[in-house]
């Protein structure tokens, strides 16, 4: 199940390592070394990850494809009702993109 997003957070960064993530089916676990974070205007920034810091990140897997450790991704989350960190499961083009 999906929380309702009341909360989004752009962030750019590094991916470090991913795995299948251990309680959603088709979404990977994505640990990114954070470059870049920015709110979203109008949207309650939760995440507020640091520069260098390890995000750990739900993202479908149909989104981040066959993208290697070492790749840049740039993408909005949110923190979920769990304290979860996810990416916007079906976010637009431009919200989302393997650099």
């Amino acid at each position: 199940m999906v929380a309702v997003r009341e909360n989004l957070t752009e962030v750019e960064g590094v991916i470090a390592s991913r795995e299948p993530h251990p309680t959603r089916p088709g979404f990977d676990e994505v640990v990114l070394t954070v470059q870049r974070a920015a709110p979203v205007e109008g949207k309650a920034d939760l995440v507020q990850p640091s520069p260098g810091e390890d995000l750990h990140v739900a993202v479908r897997r149909e989104l981040i494809g066959d993208a290697p450790p070492g790749a840049r991704v740039r993408l909005r989350a949110a923190r979920t009702s769990s304290g979860d960190v996810m990416a916007e499961p079906h976010p637009t083009p431009e919200d989302f993109s393997i650099l």
